[in-house]
């Protein structure tokens, strides 16, 4: 009789608790939203094989360093729009020219004078991505460029109003077209950390620079970041 009792408490018991009409093993918890924003820092370089590079430093890259901001449009495409700084300089000790690209001239009497040039690389354009176990995004991308060029040759760099100093500007355009992979952690998170390495190529306009001639940079380019998604 006590057992019967018993067994018929439990039976109004479960009865009256919603959860013992849920099978085993169902899950409750969601999954946090996916990131809809990005913020990075990165490195890069942009290729430029003109031999008007060459008076700047040796190498036929561009080094450079910049942000990228980016907000989701779709659940597997992103607007992204970035910005990067190249500086380089040499101090030249040469004869009284130029000694950068064909239609490049002469300038002063020095034989010695600093060649330096500032870029910046502003890029809007759209990333698509492929998800694969949740932290590893294999994606390819394509941007539009603004390139704004200062090109400065001075014989007294110490001497801000230099005679012997010429300062030029110009600018080119072109587009990125780039593949890479994006690491984030956690996995499912609403804030993740992320790690990117993307390369590809950088196609650019001649960008003319007065009376020094002109300079078309572009090829080979490569950018690696940090950031966090949210």
């Amino acid at each position: 009789m006590i057992a019967l009792l018993a067994t018929a408490a439990f039976a109004d018991e479960d009865a009256a608790n919603p959860w013992s009409e849920v099978p085993s093993g169902t899950p409750y918890e969601t999954e946090a939203p996916a990131p809809v924003l990005e913020l990075s820092a990165q490195l890069g370089s942009l290729g430029n094989t003109d031999p008007a590079y060459d008076v700047f430093g040796g190498g036929d890259g561009m080094p450079t360093w910049g942000f990228r901001l980016g907000a989701r449009l779709h659940e597997r495409v992103a607007a992204q729009l970035s910005w990067d700084l190249c500086r380089r300089g040499a101090w030249v000790e040469a004869p009284s020219a130029v000694s950068g690209g064909a239609d490049f001239t002469t300038y002063g009497d020095s034989t010695s004078y600093v060649a330096a040039i500032v870029a910046h690389q502003v890029r809007l354009g759209l990333k698509a991505d492929v998800p694969l176990a949740g932290v590893v995004l294999p994606y390819a991308s394509a941007a539009a460029v603004l390139m704004p060029l200062w090109v400065r040759f001075d014989d007294d760099p110490e001497d801000e109003h230099s005679p012997g100093q010429v300062s030029v500007t110009g600018t080119s355009f072109g587009m990125d077209l780039l593949g890479g992979v994006e690491l984030r952690i956690p996995p499912k998170a609403p804030v993740q950390l992320a790690w990117y390495l993307e390369m590809g190529e950088g196609f650019r306009t001649r960008a003319s620079l007065d009376d020094l001639g002109t300079m078309r940079p572009g090829g080979f380019t490569a950018n690696s970041g940090i950031g966090v998604r949210f």
